[in-house]
């Protein structure tokens, strides 16, 4: 028998903001790569390749994060749609990280990954506590 939501509308918020934290926190570690690999002078096309990986692993982290979490709620739909907000939720976050790359450079972007990845633990273990 599956487990049950004691709470599903907690459960859904949660599972967006823990998806949506870890998909922007991937997209992140892509910048992070790229910047380090601007100081090693690389050239564009290797840029370009670690952008568009770093994106799409973020968009399925965020997307397969929520949807996991979410697996005690029976309708598909929901858990399809919830999956997608926390998917273009973890766009908008991973937006971010261009002005703090920019005014923060390399500690910056540091620092906003490490509560990123806090933020997406808290909101997973809250995901986790909303199940029975």
């Amino acid at each position: 028998m599956a487990p049950t939501p004691k709470d599903p509308i907690a459960l859904v918020l949660s599972s967006i903001a823990s998806g949506a934290a870890a998909g922007a926190a991937t997209m992140t570690i892509g910048i992070v790569i790229l910047r380090v690999a601007s100081l090693a002078q690389t050239e564009g096309t290797a840029n370009f390749m670690v952008l568009s990986i770093a994106t799409l692993a973020g968009a399925v982290t965020a997307a397969a994060t929520s949807w996991h979490l979410t697996s005690s709620i029976n309708d598909t739909l929901r858990r399809g749609v919830t999956s997608a907000i926390a998917t273009m939720l973890g766009f908008v976050v991973a937006a971010v990280s261009a002005p703090v790359d920019m005014f923060g450079g390399l500690v910056g972007l540091l620092i906003f990954l490490a509560l990123l990845s806090a933020a997406a633990v808290v909101s997973f273990r809250g995901a986790l506590s909303c199940v029975e």
